[in-house]
């Protein structure tokens, strides 16, 4: 089971995104964006955790004149922060591969800009502690376009429903906690 908590494309018609920080979405482009500027931060609601699988982020792209498609999915590196929750971030170690991707799609554009479909988009493992979440759990997410610079809000109390398949939360896996 994957949760499928941001892509691009997905949000637009949410109506828990908040407006000012979607207007700076406008401006952000993954393929010129530093790897290191990126970041994620999730609130997620009481019930919910991420299995070992953490998130992970995807960029790719297709040509719709040539049928060629690329794509690099990464495990982002994830720590716990009092404020904002669960945060994830490109690693140190993978940014090289992110840079790559990013040249080889920018690439395309440069060669048919009208042909080439981007996607950029961020999926978490999600697990339960206890029976899972409440079917009116909500949750919330910041987003950091710069390093050093400021989280933004992205989403506010989202219905976990609206942004998640929550399926069968039966059939998610427990949360293993660290006794030591």
């Amino acid at each position: 089971m994957r949760l499928l908590l941001l892509s691009l494309g997905l949000l637009a018609g949410c109506t828990s995104l908040v407006p000012s920080t979607v207007a700076q979405l406008d401006g952000f482009s993954p393929v010129t964006a530093d790897p290191a500027d990126i970041a994620l931060a999730l609130q997620l609601p009481e019930g919910v955790g991420l299995t070992p699988a953490g998130a992970t982020l995807f960029l790719g792209a297709e040509r719709d004149d040539t049928g060629e498609e690329t794509g690099l999915t990464i495990r982002l590196a994830q720590r716990s922060d009092a404020e904002l929750g669960e945060v994830f971030e490109i690693a140190p170690d993978d940014r090289a591969a992110f840079r790559a991707e990013q040249a080889r799609i920018a690439a395309w554009q440069a060669e048919a800009p009208e042909a080439v479909q981007g996607t950029l988009s961020l999926g978490v493992a999600p697990c339960r502690f206890g029976a899972g979440p409440a079917r009116s759990a909500r949750a919330s997410a910041d987003i950091r376009f710069a390093q050093g610079a400021p989280f933004r809000p992205l989403l506010r109390e989202a219905p976990l429903s609206r942004i998640a398949d929550q399926g069968d939360v039966s059939e998610w896996p427990d949360c293993v906690t660290d006794a030591t």
